[in-house]
């Protein structure tokens, strides 16, 4: 299966925002989410991933931009929807956006009996986030932060979960731009798909994530990079195709 390339939305104050050690970074913001939607899905995009970070970090919510958003990709991208669904309240209403599929957040995990209702209730529709720092679940202020995380995968892989979202981070909750143990490790344990999400500053690092030879491996989220504009949408397609010349970034020849 081909890898999909998927634009992140990580929505904060209203704007196009992102993650910084652990906190919400208020001081670099990039926009109209939906502008943001717009442009990634006229560049070709079929998948958005959105993540209500404020939701995320109980700092209140930006539910009305996020149904915007998923009005503008309805019929054109499939959205992944992610960003403080951690119980039945929150997930009956992540389903309701319309989603193609919606996030758990790590926390979620303090209960796999809501997680294995979820996943049987909604079947498909619903993945599993993990957070993971040096082989640790990252859930600050949860009854599981700094549970073993492959220990977690192999009980939530038991409940048949379809997909995961795995985002390595350090002790700050920085994302790593290297260093893909945990990545590959939990590829090797979960029978589900996965996507990648975090540390993506260079197109090298798309091309190095690209040849690990995943087989559970079926998307990465690019975030920051896109909005700092590090690289186009185009080349970043470009760097995760088989044929994909390390020389010449761009798509690749015929």
């Amino acid at each position: 299966m081909a890898l999909a390339l998927i634009p992140g939305i990580d929505i904060t104050q209203g704007q196009v925002g992102g993650f910084s050690h652990g906190e919400i970074d208020s001081k670099h913001l990039f926009g109209d989410p939906v502008a943001a939607a717009e442009r990634w899905i006229a560049q070709g995009a079929r998948w958005l991933h959105v993540t209500d970070l404020d939701a995320m970090s109980n700092r209140g919510s930006n539910t009305a931009l996020v149904t915007k958003v998923l009005h503008v990709a309805r019929g054109r991208a499939d959205v992944v929807l992610a960003g403080g669904i951690k119980d039945a309240a929150t997930l009956q209403a992540a389903i309701a956006t319309g989603a193609r599929q919606v996030i758990l957040d790590s926390a979620a995990l303090a209960d796999l009996d809501f997680v294995a209702r979820a996943l049987k209730e909604h079947a498909g529709r619903v993945a599993v986030g993990i957070v993971a720092h040096g082989g640790d679940l990252w859930a600050p202020s949860s009854d599981v932060d700094g549970t073993d995380v492959f220990e977690l995968l192999s009980q939530v892989d038991a409940l048949k979960c379809p997909a995961y979202l795995i985002d390595d981070v350090d002790s700050r909750g920085a994302r790593k731009e290297s260093g893909r143990e945990t990545l590959v490790e939990a590829c090797g344990i979960v029978r589900g798909a996965v996507i990648a999400a975090g540390g993506i500053t260079r197109l090298e690092d798309l091309h190095a994530l690209a040849t690990l030879g995943l087989p559970a491996l079926t998307g990465i989220v690019v975030d920051r990079a896109l909005y700092t504009e590090a690289f186009t949408l185009a080349e970043a397609e470009a760097a995760i195709e088989p044929r994909f010349d390390p020389y010449i970034w761009a798509p690749p020849q015929a």
